[in-house]
């Protein structure tokens, strides 16, 4: 997040004009990584803290039960954004942006904005699930011992 910061400090041209930072490719290479990392990194903070999420929500809507039925179709859906999330990381090409493989990124002109953010929470419920079900499975494996 640090680096997120101070490359758009370097980056700005309306801001901090007054200070003569131009910024250059590296600087805005640094940037979209940065930024690309800040996505993947919030989404495992959520997941790990997903169950008091759920706890909450449970609390405020306290008329939807906890029923089987409401489990499967919850974890139902998990599965269906986590499948949709790997499609879209690979549609977006996340692994090249992760790892300082794109200068300039860009949603394409001709494509529907929707698919824009459907793509990115898609990508953020792969991250929070897969963190979730990581700790959880971390959680089990410690109760065993």
């Amino acid at each position: 997040m640090t680096v997120l910061a101070l490359s758009g400090i370097l980056l700005s041209r309306t801001a901090f004009a007054f200070m003569g930072f131009g910024g250059g490719m590296q600087i805005r290479q640094a940037h979209t990584a940065a930024a690309y990392w800040g996505l993947i990194l919030t989404a495992v903070h959520v997941g790990l803290h997903w169950e008091m999420i759920m706890v909450a929500f449970g609390r405020m809507a306290k008329t939807v039960g906890t029923g089987r039925l409401r489990t499967v179709a919850l974890r139902t859906i998990a599965a269906l954004v986590a499948v949709y999330g790997v499609y879209a990381s690979f549609d977006r090409e996340m692994g090249a942006k992760l790892f300082l493989g794109y200068s300039f990124d860009f949603w394409a002109p001709e494509r529907p904005v929707i698919l824009f953010f459907s793509h990115n929470l898609a990508i953020i419920g792969v991250y929070v699930c897969a963190a979730h079900y990581f700790s959880q499975w971390l959680n089990y494996r410690n109760r065993r011992r």
